[in-house]
């Protein structure tokens, strides 16, 4: 198999096509049989049919991979693009906030849309809005831990979120939300109620599951963030939560 990073396969085979075809005619000359002479005819239009066409395809092969490597140098070269401060409105979701000091790209965005678009509107529907922020704003503003990719802010019911967060990330955040507005393991005073024997007997069981994702210390920190890595799974990963929790959740208002 040839690899076509240069124009050698091309310069070689078009010399042996021209080569053979200088040989075809010095033979041509020697010889007088008319029925050789028109074999040689034949044979030497193939080798220039053949040779020529293999000419251009590795010609036509090493342009587009020079092509390609170009490209990609030139995207491993390129400064990322950073979005600035913004309000992004996609579809009917809660509207997504970009901060332009935590180096926000567009890709970045498109994780959040595209964990929206699966996302059920019984969930996203409670939060207010979506920040895509620094780690520092999160420690500044909320005092969270600088291992913490993201936070939701009660009363307000907003979501703040890092580009370090992943998909269930957000889900995670948007389960506080709902929580805070349904009273699943709190009260409307913010203060911790006792939650449903069903999420206290499952807690070790969703934190174990979650960990492949999530710190399973910070799960079984509180029914809190229990909670709320049960709503990441219960969207992303429903089949792996205990059958009794899910049901339960099946039963919870939308």
């Amino acid at each position: 198999m040839f690899n076509f990073t240069d124009y050698t396969v091309a310069y070689i085979i078009g010399g042996i096509t021209f080569l053979l075809l200088i040989v075809m005619a010095i033979i041509y000359r020697r010889i007088s049989n008319k029925q050789k002479k028109n074999i040689l005819i034949l044979v030497s239009v193939l080798i220039f049919i053949c040779g020529g066409y293999s000419t251009f395809v590795c010609k036509t092969k090493t342009d587009t991979m020079l092509q390609e490597i170009d490209a990609f140098n030139k995207k491993l070269d390129a400064k990322p693009s950073y979005l600035e401060s913004s309000c992004i409105q996609y579809k009917n979701y809660p509207p997504i906030y970009v901060h332009s000091d935590a180096k926000i790209t567009e890709s970045d965005v498109q994780l959040v849309k595209e964990t929206l678009d699966i996302t059920p509107e019984w969930l996203y529907k409670n939060a207010t809005s979506i920040t895509l922020t620094s780690q520092q704003y999160l420690i500044d503003n909320f005092g969270v831990d600088e291992n913490v990719m993201g936070c939701s802010s009660f009363p307000d019911r907003a979501v703040y979120t890092t580009t370090h967060a992943t998909s269930s990330g957000l889900e995670h955040e948007l389960g506080h939300v709902y929580d805070y507005n349904f009273f699943i393991t709190f009260n409307q005073n913010h203060q911790d109620i006792t939650p449903p024997d069903v999420l206290i007997s499952n807690q070790k069981t969703v934190c174990e599951v979650a960990s492949e994702l999530d710190d399973f210390e910070h799960c079984m920190s509180s029914y809190h963030e229990t909670f709320a890595d049960a709503m990441a799974l219960y969207v992303e990963s429903p089949d792996k939560l205990p059958p009794d929790l899910k049901a339960w959740m099946d039963s919870l208002p939308k």
